[in-house]
């Protein structure tokens, strides 16, 4: 077993390609993070569901060396490839992929963490 640390960005081979018109990536545009908590409170909730446990959520906002994320390089990168592919696909896209680029090119990045126990 390998300790090594990478990224998997699977291939979709449907042939077919979605952008920035996918209605599920529509839904979140407006206000991520608020929807993104709903969705995991929502799906914690339905896990949980029927057994009559109690769910908790933690979500933090963490910021953190960038150069400590395992494999840094490789994930700018793969976003670096994903910003040439979308090139011009649409103002939306652009604005889209840039903000990572931003943010893992920082001294410190941050990203949101959630946690969800069922108890």
């Amino acid at each position: 077993m390998s300790n090594v640390i990478g990224w998997l960005h699977p291939t979709d081979e449907s042939n077919q390609r979605d952008g920035f018109n996918e209605p599920g990536i529509e839904h979140f545009r407006e206000s991520p993070v608020k929807n993104l908590a709903r969705e995991v409170i929502q799906n914690a909730l339905d896990a949980s569901c029927g057994n009559e446990r109690a769910v908790s959520v933690k979500i933090k906002l963490n910021k953190v060396l960038t150069e400590s994320i395992p494999n840094i390089d490789e994930f700018r990168k793969n976003v670096d490839h994903c910003v040439l592919g979308a090139f011009n696909e649409s103002p939306k896209t652009d604005s889209f992929l840039k903000s990572p680029m931003k943010n893992y090119r920082k001294e410190k990045c941050q990203f949101w963490k959630f946690l969800t126990l069922i108890h």
